[in-house]
């Protein structure tokens, strides 16, 4: 069972002296489904907080609707940057980490213990934009040169 729903029942489903529902939605790694989805949970359901979300540009897909909505959003894995930064809105807080955090401190770290050049190879959507971005922008600016990049498309097996 994963940690929210256990914690919800390890509290026997009350917090505050009043009783929580949880329901539980797929995203489905896609910000179309994950719209369609918070949609339901926030208009039919009428929740008061919506959480999870692994990916990135699902996060970022949700954070108007949440924001209109005045529905708070606690992101638990997507990395998004702007979630926090630029898009920043009172509706939205993590609970992990961003793509910034993990990749920026790397281009330091890489140029003064690795070396100079650098070729990269990042995963060609919301979070390995971000994560190359970072890594490249500190990298730089601690004497490295980035000598080409390329972003990888990873097709999904056909029986996962």
């Amino acid at each position: 069972m994963p940690s929210a729903p256990w914690a919800v029942a390890s509290a026997n489903y009350t917090a505050g002296g009043r009783k929580i529902q949880v329901i539980t939605e797929d995203e489905e790694q896609t910000a179309e489904a994950a719209m369609r989805k918070a949609r339901k949970l926030i208009e039919s359901d009428k929740v008061h907080l919506l959480t999870g979300v692994v990916n990135t540009s699902a996060a970022y897909a949700l954070r108007d609707l949440v924001h209109e909505a005045k529905v708070s959003f606690v992101c638990a894995l997507a990395g998004g940057n702007d979630l926090t930064r630029k898009k920043r809105s009172p509706y939205v807080r993590r609970s992990s980490f961003t793509s910034w955090q993990l990749s920026y401190p790397l281009g330091q770290w890489a140029a003064e213990n690795v070396g100079k050049k650098a070729y990269i190879i990042a995963a060609d959507y919301a979070f390995g934009h971000e994560s190359a971005d970072a890594f490249s922008e500190n990298f730089t600016k601690h004497g490295g040169q980035i000598v080409g990049d390329r972003q990888a498309v990873r097709e999904a097996p056909a029986d996962l």
